[in-house]
């Protein structure tokens, strides 16, 4: 970085022209030399052409700019033999336009290699400012939002003790604290439900927080509420049980299913949901497997099973005399609650209806037992991935298994209620994204685990409004964390940044001192106005000025800037944005001073908190002003017109020359 500042600045007393070009320190044998070799190639003999623009300006520097040179010559015993006789000094508009450029030693000076190096450090070092400025906006939201902080616990504690300056030099701890947070994205999720006011950030933020904290609980408390508490308990749980029965009694033991059924704020159908759930689990547990490879008995032992009246008899005999079947219950519309121990009792005489809801249960059971050999036999290949469609009927045995019970014909004739599964298919909202979120995480799509986690939170949303700030910043933030998670690569990550980041760097010193004076770069947009009295040309684009900015600042309003500009390098810069910092320029594209000259200058305020500037300025027009001049390689036209503009940009100092601290 250091080398490229180094040029630019070195690029800067080019421009500057450090040698002024007058009669005092012009070196006259260079210029004897210059007007020699031009006598020597002229078509007429003892002529030098008194109208060529570089005649024109060597001699102008010894008689001053615009004095009658030819009247002068004339004059001139010495120089007078070599002029045409009676030639008056009649300039072409070129030549004109030629004249509000640098002198010739500048301005024909090939500056391309320069130029090019300052634009792809000026294109980084805009992606590095937003980015720092992302992350600082990043840790503060973290620690203004107790859930955020316990959903991103480790992302939080890396950003509170990095300094944000710092961050391009330890992408890879971040990447990696990054990847705990979405790998254990289910238990912290869990844990929001625990926040309570001491969570809280001290100070102003705390009385908003604990209001939005007492919501929450609220929250999850109605009827919805607990329903995605019992989504986020089973994406904990999915991700810690390798056996899929298992994990289906911890959901029917939990208390947050308990919850449900004894709370006095659930509707019939949700409490009769919650019992679908326990039955699922209670005819699951019927046909466990005492096989170690198995998790239920075999197709083989289940047609052994059915086939047998005498044997499914018994097995149905055992159902009714078990005392969980006497505890699940289901509401009826103004009737007393019929378990099913007494549904077993009433449909004993028709078999049938009660050997199809086992049948139908037992058919998820079976194809997630297949499911696991699938897994099984990969892992014993050692395959470095599980096959994705069976590890993902794995974890959708949850909510498979409940189906089948839920849209049985014995339970809507048993119950009466001709609605049962249209009312469990709702409360699926809030569990099947918690299963997908466990197997997202476990193929490691991380991104997609996150977004299963905005459907969630999208309750509540609807829930209050107050939520939007949190959910909105949980997508943000969620997004890159997953996003850079899953790179593979450096360049992945940085991709990653571009494609999340919106706007601190060396840019906040301008608002924390009294004065600043710096050698400075802005990069942006800007809309204007040609200053063409004839006809003024609406004009938009991006442009990167360098010059002296002098700053004023103000702390946490912000600060202003006055900024004399030399030159614009916004054609270049766009081009590197565009096409990336490797790109390289066509090969027979060559940059001259003379096509980034653009004096002016402009007024910027510097936004709090942020690399940005609004400015108002006026420059001159760069002959070099359009990537699309670098892209088709198009000769490059001089320009003539000046342009006032407004601009949004990023600020970015280059070094600092002078600055003056607040007194303390």
């Amino acid at each position: 970085m250091r080398n490229e500042i180094y040029k630019i600045v070195l690029m800067l007393m080019l421009l500057l022209d450090f040698h002024p070009t007058t009669a005092q320190n012009r070196v006259a044998f260079y210029d004897a030399k210059a007007l020699t070799e031009i006598y020597k190639g002229s078509s007429v003999p003892k002529n030098i052409p008194i109208t060529d623009a570089t005649v024109i300006r060597i001699l102008e520097s010894y008689y001053g700019t615009g004095t009658d040179v030819a009247d002068l010559v004339s004059r001139n015993k010495f120089l007078k033999p070599y002029f045409p006789a009676g030639t008056t000094a009649s300039l072409t508009d070129s030549q004109k336009n030629l004249l509000t450029q640098p002198a010739s030693s500048i301005g024909n000076f090939d500056v391309t290699n320069l130029v090019s190096g300052a634009a792809r450090f000026l294109a980084e070092r805009t992606r590095e400012e937003l980015n720092e400025a992302f992350f600082k906006k990043m840790k503060e939201q973290l620690n203004a939002f107790p859930e955020l902080k316990t959903v991103f616990p480790q992302t939080t504690s890396f950003l509170n003790v990095i300094e944000t300056y710092s961050y391009a030099s330890v992408l890879q701890v971040l990447k990696e604290a990054f990847e705990t947070d979405v790998q254990n994205l289910p238990e912290n999720l869990y844990l929001v439900k625990t926040l309570t006011s001491a969570s809280c950030p001290s100070g102003s933020a705390y009385v908003k927080c604990n209001a939005r904290l007492q919501k929450l609980s609220d929250f999850f408390r109605s009827p919805t509420g607990l329903w995605v508490g019992l989504g986020l308990y089973s994406a904990k749980e999915a991700v810690s049980y390798t056996n899929p029965a298992s994990f289906l009694n911890q959901i029917a033991k939990s208390s947050e299913l308990t919850a449900i059924s004894i709370s006095g704020v659930v509707a019939s159908a949700d409490y009769n949901t919650a019992s679908i759930i326990a039955l699922s689990n209670f005819i699951s547990q019927s046909l466990i497997s005492t096989d170690e490879n198995q998790v239920w008995i075999t197709s083989n032992q289940f047609t052994t099973l059915i086939a047998d009246k005498d044997m499914l008899n018994i097995y149905l005999g055992l159902l009714y005399a078990s005392t969980e079947s006497a505890a699940i219950s289901f509401k009826i519309n103004g009737a007393p609650d019929k378990t099913f121990q007494m549904i077993l009792d009433e449909y004993h005489p028709r078999l049938p209806e009660i050997e199809s809801l086992i049948k139908s249960s037992y058919s998820a059971f079976n194809a997630t037992n297949n499911a696991v050999k699938q897994i099984k036999v990969a892992l014993e290949k050692s395959e470095s991935a599980k096959p994705q469609q069976a590890l993902y009927q794995y974890y959708k045995t949850f909510t498979s298994s409940l189906k089948p019970v839920a849209h049985s014909s014995l339970l809507e004739k048993a119950t009466g209620n001709i609605k049962f599964g249209e009312e469990y298919d709702k409360i699926e909202n809030f569990l099947n994204p918690a299963v997908d979120i466990a197997y997202h995480i476990s193929v490691k799509s991380y991104s997609s685990a996150i977004y299963d986690v905005t459907i969630l939170l999208k309750n509540l949303d609807a829930f209050d409004g107050d939520f939007k700030p949190l959910t909105k910043s949980f997508v943000k933030y969620g997004t890159l964390i997953s996003t850079v998670a899953n790179a593979q690569s450096s360049d992945e990550v940085k991709k990653a940044l571009e494609a999340s980041v919106l706007p601190v760097g060396s840019s906040a010193i301008k608002r924390n001192s009294l004065f600043n004076m710096a050698v400075n770069a802005y990069v942006g947009g800007y809309w204007g106005k040609t200053i063409n009295k004839d006809s003024p040309v609406k004009t938009f684009g991006l442009y990167a000025p360098i010059g002296v900015s002098f700053s004023l600042g103000i702390k946490r309003f912000g600060g202003f800037s006055i900024t004399p500009q030399i030159i614009d390098l916004g054609a270049l810069v766009n081009y590197y944005l565009v096409n990336g910092d490797n790109t390289a320029l066509p090969d027979e594209f060559k940059v001259r001073a003379s096509n980034i000259f653009a004096p002016g200058g402009q007024i910027a305020y510097n936004i709090p908190k942020t690399p940005l500037c609004l400015t108002y300025g006026v420059q001159f027009i760069p002959s070099l002003y359009s990537k699309g001049q670098i892209a088709s390689n198009s000769i490059i036209q001089v320009s003539n017109d000046w342009r006032w503009h407004l601009s949004l940009v990023v600020d970015i100092p280059l070094f600092n020359i002078k600055v003056i601290d607040f007194k303390k």
